[in-house]
């Protein structure tokens, strides 16, 4: 199962429908309704693809509060703006996983899942 986790209903939906075709997906619109689902699904989620900026709790704090349960999990973390060296180094040490730029497209997005399951494999 994939948690997406992003703030605009555009991306969420159009990142929902292109997984629904691999895997089952549950869409959360911020870091406080990805805890909820995370608790909810927690046994069956495989993997993550969060947006960085959102209201309530942002990425970084869904991070946080995620590696304190699994840090196992693999994460791609989603930004439109320049993380700072801090900022992108403590995502890549809680997720292990990678940092997507916005925008992007399909192909560079596949690209990226394909670099996170490598790694974990």
């Amino acid at each position: 199962m994939l948690l997406i986790v992003e703030d605009d209903p555009m991306l969420r939906e159009l990142l929902r429908d292109w997984f629904l075709e691999v895997c089952d997906v549950v869409t959360a619109q911020n870091g406080k309704e990805a805890i909820q689902l995370y608790e909810q699904f927690a046994d069956k989620v495989k993997l993550i693809i969060t947006d960085y900026e959102m209201p309530l709790c942002n990425g970084l704090e869904f991070l946080r509060w995620l590696c304190a349960k699994n840090n196992t999990i693999p994460v791609l973390v989603m930004t439109g703006r320049t993380l700072s060296d801090d900022e992108e180094r403590e995502i890549r040490y809680l997720s292990r996983s990678k940092v997507l730029p916005k925008p992007f497209d399909l192909e560079q997005l596949s690209s990226v899942l394909k670099e996170i399951c490598a790694a974990r494999s």
